[in-house]
């Protein structure tokens, strides 16, 4: 399968951290943060990742050409001046590709400790677009995933009081799922429609991410990389 890593953003809440530099080559620990996300990846096997850039996009496809040594092809999606929102990115990426065959989504700042073959036979049951979420109880960010009604539904903005889990930052959709949504869009307007109209598929995760999209989350990432034998 294609995994499609949304990496334009601008990071603002990191101030000087990415004034110049893109959020997904932040230093961690003497290495990017993109090479512990590609070295994640590659166990899976995956053959293929297409990184959909924006701000900064130049330290990125430098390192991919010049640094990164992995066995993963990386091609690159550019948003261009005017940014495409997360939906629109990926709809941009896929525009030239025929194939209607599902692909995951997942976000440049964060790491995710998930077996992705898993998922992806949760999501080969119905083939309905997914979303992975975790049992968060507003500890990590605001809970937005609700289970009250005794099926799960997903609201970025109305955000349910009784809500227990939060959007786990990976997501597995087709091509067609985004053909009827605009050129600029953010992808949680998506996800919202699918949960609506009880076409969304929910796959819980047990571990947490992490994610150096803050200060404080730089430090747990980089504290969980010298606790983990696999990094020395």
């Amino acid at each position: 399968m294609k995994i499609l890593i949304l990496a334009g953003g601008r990071a603002t809440r990191l101030g000087h951290l990415s004034k110049n530099k893109a959020k997904s080559m932040i230093n961690i620990n003497g290495k990017p943060f993109l090479s512990y996300v590609l070295k994640n990846l590659e166990k899976f096997n995956f053959e293929e990742i297409k990184l959909c850039l924006g701000h900064l996009s130049e330290d990125i496809v430098n390192y991919i050409n010049h640094e990164y040594k992995g066995k993963i092809k990386v091609s690159f999606s550019f948003d261009g001046n005017d940014p495409l929102g997360t939906g629109g990115a990926i709809k941009h990426a896929l525009k030239n590709e025929d194939q209607n065959e599902p692909f995951f989504v997942m976000y440049g700042d964060s790491y995710l400790r998930v077996d992705y073959s898993k998922i992806y036979a949760h999501y080969l049951e119905s083939k309905n677009p997914l979303m992975t979420i975790f049992k968060n109880e507003n500890y990590y960010d605001q809970s937005n995933v609700c289970d009250c009604l005794g099926s799960f539904s997903y609201s970025k903005n109305k955000l349910c009081d009784k809500a227990r889990y939060i959007d786990y930052g990976l997501s597995i959709f087709s091509k067609e799922n985004l053909d009827s949504f605009p050129d600029k869009f953010d992808l949680s307007l998506a996800q919202e429609k699918f949960s609506n109209e009880k076409q969304l598929s929910y796959f819980l995760v047990k571990k947490r991410f992490y994610e150096i999209g803050s200060i404080i989350g730089i430090e747990e990432f980089k504290s969980f990389i010298m606790s983990n034998d696999q990094f020395k």
